[in-house]
């Protein structure tokens, strides 16, 4: 359908938008909020009912909503203080005041101009170069043309083959997982509107199939309905192209297509390769003043040790943690100044805990071995400690390692989880937003984490918040969900340890009742801090300790996998490293590896030398890894 209003033509086939002459695609929150505005006419809209229509499963700020709702003034030229398309009504909500013209689409009529290919000037006919510059990467790609149409075949081979690609073809779905089978292409362009099997179901069985679900489809549609597209997501289609299809965007498709099955053909060789790496295992447990230490490495075998451990370094330890995470909030002479003050004071502290808390041979036993995967056993007398931060004069552990934290010596159930698990086709996803809403920029970095996870695949994500949230509530709907992403406030209770947990508006949620209450939960991904961390407050002097501490109660209720983080400070690119995590995790990645490649991604100047990206442990196994 194409509506016009004012100076705007809106095609809702395609999510374009054109006004005096320049076309945009519209961002879909941007499109569906408009969309609702031109449906319901001149009738008030309030800020409620959009938000419940567009995001019904989300909580959403009021300022997020008027960023929204600015993007589509923006986009139909409604800036200012004219209102002439959409009034806002202070206290009742929106109004779309401009007249609107309908009339149904032309993309059936150019599917039957051309079935294929858009209409070009004719400058377009110029004899091509044989191979484009920008497709030299690709050459000697096999490429599947999958349609009942031979003209439509020819035509593609005719645009392809002078490229440098290689092109088989197929006329009907049957045919296709056959080719595909036998050839093993890099790419299929699949038409839709088959005889017997359509693309759809062609797409899905090849991403059913172990041996096929990495091969990239792109589907090729006269249909532009929004139904049809997420048809085809659901079937697991990579990318769309509607016909008629402009032949500069085709080839751009499969470019950025075939990049993308090179990266994931990569990131599998890799993976193969971490397969093949035989983990560490090293096990610290306290005996009086003694700390005894078990390395279990390939050969030789290493002999129990011990060293000697004084409380008082211990507690000197966790004090110059703290301080080290809070000091960007306490010393600003100059951003670079301090970022290297922090990376230098890591330094030395890491070479503290290795020098003083593990005997020599083995933290050098530990510097020469390969990169691979590190568990970490301890007994709850020494999980505070920073263990991940020993540094052995080149390297941090957590950056060589794959570290997982273990708790011994306790009651924990169940035991650890195998290293892949089977799991549902779409994980749930609860993130819980400052329940106590003692953080106002904290919705802020929630929204932007979510706008990061909006295309993540195998994710449904819903966010609740605010004050509004209820313990009750929470513990009602926690069971619903596979991974639970907390951004908020973290209680502490000395004396009594049961009661340690997050803090809520109107409650503590503890550690064990999170359990309970979510027993099917894979994993807790917590950026908490305690109530008296937050900018300008003073540090309590073990603050980073117990945030180990935390992480500890939860892994004690048997919760596979525990993600924290000692950082005191609300940072810059914290949503970006959640992100990251969720991308590599939910794609295959181990928790290990996902976690160390997270950081890497926030590891770039200028944030390589703060003790951000350093500030994240993990409990449990680092080689767990998702199996759909």
């Amino acid at each position: 359908m194409i509506y016009t209003f004012a100076d705007c033509q809106l095609n809702t086939e395609r999510f374009i938008l054109c006004r005096r002459g320049h076309s945009s695609r519209l961002r879909r929150k941007v499109f569906q909020v408009l969309m609702y505005f031109i449906e319901h006419g001149e009738r008030v809209v309030s800020k409620q009912e959009l938000c419940d229509a567009i995001w019904p499963e989300q909580y959403i700020s009021e300022a997020a909503l008027e960023s929204t709702v600015a993007a589509v003034r923006r986009a139909v030229g409604d800036s200012g203080s004219s209102q002439h398309i959409i009034q806002t009504l202070v206290g009742h909500g929106y109004r779309f005041v401009a007249s609107i013209q309908a009339e149904p689409g032309k993309a059936e009529a150019e599917a039957a101009h051309d079935p294929i290919f858009e209409s070009e000037p004719e400058d377009s006919e110029l004899p091509q170069p044989a191979i484009e510059p920008q497709a030299i990467e690709d050459v000697q790609a096999t490429i599947l043309v999958v349609d009942d149409e031979v003209m439509v075949i020819k035509r593609l081979e005719a645009l392809l083959i002078p490229r440098g690609y290689q092109v088989v073809s197929a006329a009907n779905g049957a045919e296709a997982l056959d080719t595909v089978e036998q050839e093993r292409p890099d790419l299929v362009l699949l038409d839709v509107m088959m005889p017997k099997i359509d693309g759809f179901e062609v797409c899905r069985q090849l991403k059913d199939r172990p041996a096929t679900r990495l091969i990239p489809v792109v589907l090729m549609t006269a249909l532009g309905d929004v139904e049809d597209r997420i048809r085809g997501l659901d079937a697991g289609a990579d990318d769309f192209l509607t016909k008629p299809v402009h032949r500069d965007e085709l080839l751009a498709r499969i470019r950025t297509s075939l990049r993308f099955k090179q990266t994931i053909d990569h990131t599998v060789e890799v993976r193969h390769v971490r397969d093949m790496r035989t983990p560490i295992y090293l096990t610290l447990t306290r005996q009086d003043n003694r700390l005894v230490v078990d390395l279990a490495v390939p050969d030789p075998v290493m002999p129990r040790t011990h060293v000697d451990f004084p409380e008082d370094l211990s507690t000197e330890i966790g004090e110059e943690l703290t301080r080290i995470a809070t000091v960007p909030q306490t010393r600003r002479p100059a951003v670079e100044d301090t970022a290297d003050a922090v990376y230098a004071d890591l330094q030395r502290l890491g070479r503290v805990i290795s020098a003083h808390l593990l005997p020599e041979a083995v933290w050098r036993r530990l510097a020469d071995a390969d990169a691979t995967d590190l568990f970490l056993r301890l007994d709850e007398s020494v999980v505070h400690l920073p263990w991940e931060l020993a540094f052995d004069g080149q390297e941090f552990w957590f950056n060589k390692f794959n570290i997982g934290r273990q708790v011994i010596g306790v009651d924990v159930s169940p035991a650890l989880p195998t290293p892949m698990l089977q799991v549902p086709e779409r994980l749930k996803m609860l993130m819980i937003v400052d329940p106590a809403e003692s953080c106002s920029s904290i919705m802020a970095e929630a929204n932007q984490l979510g706008e990061l996870l909006r295309d993540c695949p195998n994710l449904d994500l819903v966010i609740k918040g605010g004050q509004k949230l209820r313990k009750i509530d929470l513990l009602l709907a926690l069971n619903e969900y596979d991974i639970i992403h907390y951004m908020g406030e973290f209680f502490w209770d000395a004396e009594q340890p049961s009661q340690r947990g997050w803090q809520l508006h109107d409650a503590v949620l503890t550690a064990s009742e999170f359990r309970h209450a979510a027993a099917a939960a894979l994993l807790v991904f917590a950026h908490s801090c305690e109530p008296d961390s937050r900018p300008h407050a003073s540090p309590n002097r073990d603050d980073a300790a117990r945030a180990f501490r935390i992480g500890s109660s939860f892994a004690q209720t048997g919760l596979p996998h525990y993600i924290g983080t000692f950082s005191a400070i609300q940072h810059g690119r914290s949503a970006e490293l959640s992100a990251s995590f969720y991308r590599q995790f939910l794609t295959g990645e181990s928790t290990g590896g996902a976690l160390g490649a997270a950081k890497r991604t926030v590891c770039q100047p200028p944030f390589q030398r703060d003790a951000f990206w350093a500030s994240f442990f993990h409990y449990g196994n680092p080689t767990f890894r998702l199996s759909h």
